[in-house]
């Protein structure tokens, strides 16, 4: 056990020491390829090849690599060392789709309300398809207006009427309930 903890303790001081000989470098690549870099992977640091358009991430080990690599002079923060680590084999194999990005909703505007409604089957119209009717027929002189209604109604004759549009006032749902 003692062997151990030995090797372990070893082993962390090692890595301290690689940090500190490569902390600039992974600051470049950190500035480089910051945490969600690219929309398809918001939580990863990742480099895309230009050549290929594969990527890699760039987690302590990948960046290391190509940290201790550029600390040698072998490359630079534009191009990936020559490894096994950023072999086509470990590139991200499955790639997100972006998501379309979402927009603000337009605001509401009251819809403007017609005189009168066009259509009975408006859903929400608080006037009756007997409304409508009754409606319909007093617009129309010759149709018989409210003699087609009432047979009794003795009216003037439809040449002396002039249209006079009809004017139905909508109600909202509260004042349908409840009347003033």
């Amino acid at each position: 056990m003692h062997l151990f903890n030995y090797l372990r303790q070893t082993n962390w001081f090692q890595q301290q020491s690689f940090n500190k000989a490569t902390k600039d470098e992974r600051a470049k690549l950190e500035e480089k390829y910051p945490v969600g870099n690219y929309p398809q992977f918001p939580d990863l640091c990742v480099y895309r090849d230009p050549s290929t358009g594969f990527y890699y991430k760039l987690n302590t080990t990948w960046s290391g690599v190509w940290a201790s690599a550029m600390a040698q002079g072998k490359t630079d923060e534009n191009m990936p060392p020559v490894s096994k680590f950023f072999d086509v084999n470990q590139r991200i194999k499955t790639v997100p789709a972006i998501a379309a990005p979402t927009l603000a909703p337009a605001p509401t505007l009251a819809p403007a309300i017609p005189a009168i409604p066009t259509a009975p089957a408006i859903a929400g119209s608080l006037l009756s398809i007997t409304d409508h009717l009754f409606a319909s027929l007093l617009s129309q002189p010759s149709s018989g207006g409210l003699a087609a209604l009432i047979p009794d109604l003795n009216p003037v004759p439809s040449a002396a009427l002039a249209p006079v549009p009809l004017q139905i006032p909508l109600r909202t749902h509260a004042q349908h309930l409840h009347p003033p």
